[in-house]
């Protein structure tokens, strides 16, 4: 399943015997896709790994990185983050 924002307040609570877990944001034209810590350190190095982890900066403070790339390829880019096999497009 495609994690995707807005999150209600529910889902982000969480139960005081499990730790915070990182999230990460990345904004594709409008819609907010969510990160964990290993979607991001995933097959690295990579854009996000820098973003994020690697250098100081706005998008490393605020976890929110904006892109102009279109949602649905961001969400096959998001499950290849999340350990899946994805194919390559088929030919026409």
């Amino acid at each position: 399943m495609i994690s995707r924002s807005p999150r209600s307040p529910s889902a982000l609570r969480r139960s005081p015997d499990r730790p915070a877990r990182e999230v990460f944001t990345v904004v594709t034209r409008g819609e907010e896709f969510s990160l964990s810590r290993s979607q991001v350190e995933f097959d690295s190095p990579n854009l996000f790994k820098s973003a994020f982890l690697d250098h100081d900066s706005s998008e490393a403070r605020s976890r929110i990185l904006e892109t102009d790339r279109h949602p649905l390829l961001f969400a096959i880019i998001l499950e290849h983050l999340s350990g899946y096999a994805v194919p390559p497009p088929q030919s026409r």
